[in-house]
């Protein structure tokens, strides 16, 4: 397997962590508050080095030291000074960090189109359709949370339905873009 598609393996590796841990921290009455921010902080992180390392984006290599200096202030920022370290979920975060992989991704997208044929076998295709919904949807999400206090609770509720549907179809077309990852070829040398 390429070495390319490691961070987006360690996210896979990172959010099944996270989930179990969530799931015990909350069955122990306790916050995952905290879990969930510094998973957010990391998914952006390396969600943007897998998007450097499919090669389709060369300047991303130039900008992308600042992009992420960028969010890790934000981040700090938010979880420091807005709400307090542990007190809120980062939503501004969410939806700031959700824009650079949407655009990156439907750039990306649109370099894939033009160049291969069979795109639907296309490990890097699968996963930015994939980066495009579920990060499209997240930051509408965040912004019904943060924006529509005026909302009823039955359509908070609906919204949430919808946001763990989107997050079952984007695990499927991870696990496909898995197994469309090419196996890296045997190095052998020639016997003559």
């Amino acid at each position: 397997m390429s070495k390319k598609y490691y961070p987006f393996l360690f996210v896979i590796l990172l959010g099944c962590l996270n989930d179990g841990t969530g799931v015990f921290l909350i069955r122990s009455g306790l916050s995952n508050v905290v879990l969930s921010n510094l998973f957010s902080l990391l998914e952006a992180i390396l969600f943007l080095l897998y998007l450097k390392n499919t090669g389709y984006q060369k300047q991303l290599s130039s900008y992308l030291p600042f992009l992420i200096s960028f969010l890790l202030i934000f981040w700090g920022i938010e979880n420091f000074f807005i709400w307090g370290f542990g007190k809120s979920y980062n939503s501004y975060f969410n939806i700031l960090s959700g824009l650079p992989l949407v655009l990156l991704s439907i750039n990306i997208l649109n370099k894939i189109l033009v160049k291969e044929r069979d795109v639907l076998k296309n490990a890097d295709f699968l996963l930015c359709i994939a980066f495009i919904i579920y990060f499209t949807y997240r930051i509408l999400g965040e912004v019904f949370w943060l924006f529509g206090q005026s909302l009823s609770e039955q359509f908070m509720g609906k919204v949430f339905e919808i946001h763990a549907l989107v997050n079952i179809l984007c695990n499927i077309i991870y696990a496909l873009a898995v197994l469309c990852i090419q196996k890296k070829q045997p190095f052998t040398l020639q016997y003559s």
